[in-house]
């Protein structure tokens, strides 16, 4: 599994909104972790409805074994799958899925077909073979199950 990810992390609803908007066209994916602002966050969901890629969210913890109004996403609606309660295993779980939903979407493409076996083809097809993907969270619950945020992770393959 290839792609290129940018992590994100913010306590700010403004800031990730922002991400998402910038995200749209830059990359091929998302993997979001909404944290608080699951529940609440009618924002956020607008801008991940602009999105014409797959979305996957991703929560630390059993949304379903906490309190009742938790239960509750504005997220998942619009998601293309929802991961939940693996701890930070849920994060590889989500990128590995989102790659197989961006390589699917590509093989549907006849031009994205095209420019993996043509390589001076550009355009969004091509855009969309370079499995780019964000990984956005929002900081609340344990802190200590949150993935680790080094320098080093910021932009790199897996």
């Amino acid at each position: 599994m290839k792609l290129k990810i940018k992590f994100r992390q913010s306590d700010r609803e403004y800031e990730i909104i922002d991400w998402i908007h910038v995200t749209r066209g830059k990359a091929d994916g998302i993997v979001i972790d909404p944290a608080a602002f699951t529940h609440t966050s009618i924002a956020i969901l607008d801008a991940l409805n602009a999105c014409e890629f797959p979305i996957i969210e991703v929560h630390i913890s059993n949304l379903h074994r906490r309190e009742a109004f938790r239960h509750h996403s504005y997220v998942s609606g619009v998601a293309s799958g929802v991961i939940a309660g693996f701890g930070t295993q849920g994060y590889q779980l989500a990128l590995r899925r989102l790659a197989r939903l961006i390589d699917a979407a590509a093989a549907k493409s006849p031009s994205a077909k095209r420019s993996l076996q043509e390589p001076g083809i550009e355009g969004p097809s091509r855009r969309a073979c370079r499995r780019r993907v964000i990984v956005t969270t929002a900081s609340g619950g344990d802190r200590q199950d949150r993935p680790p945020r080094r320098p080093t992770d910021r932009n790199r393959l897996i």
